[in-house]
């Protein structure tokens, strides 16, 4: 069982950590965290691509685990980066489960991997 909020380690190479895309053009998918940091932004070589935003840059943000904890950074980003609907840019913020990210007008919620 989860704890409610807290990120736990999933097989040991990689984090039990999911995007689900709750709004925008990713809306209805899930990307999986299957190592330890995620790029996302418009470029087709990111993990998560967020193509056809203009607000959206092309390596906008990265998920990562930094200390056992699972952190957003915005990369430098035109227009931010939101996480629970506060803005920030060029800096790093801890996340949880339940937490949603906003990049452009696409919004992801922090969710858990079940375990098989």
């Amino acid at each position: 069982m989860v704890e409610e909020g807290v990120i736990p380690s999933g097989k040991e190479e990689y984090p039990a950590v999911a995007l689900l895309g709750i709004k925008g053009a990713s809306k209805g998918r899930n990307f999986l965290m299957e190592k330890k940091r995620l790029i996302i932004g418009a470029n087709s070589e990111n993990d998560v691509v967020i193509a056809g935003d203009e607000y959206v840059s092309g390596k906008h943000a990265r998920l990562h685990f930094e200390s056992g904890t699972l952190h957003l950074t915005d990369l430098n980003s035109r227009n931010g980066t939101y996480l629970n609907g506060k803005r920030f840019a060029n800096t790093s913020l801890p996340v949880n489960f339940g937490d949603e990210i906003q990049i452009g007008n696409s919004v992801f919620r922090v969710t858990a991997v079940n375990a098989s």
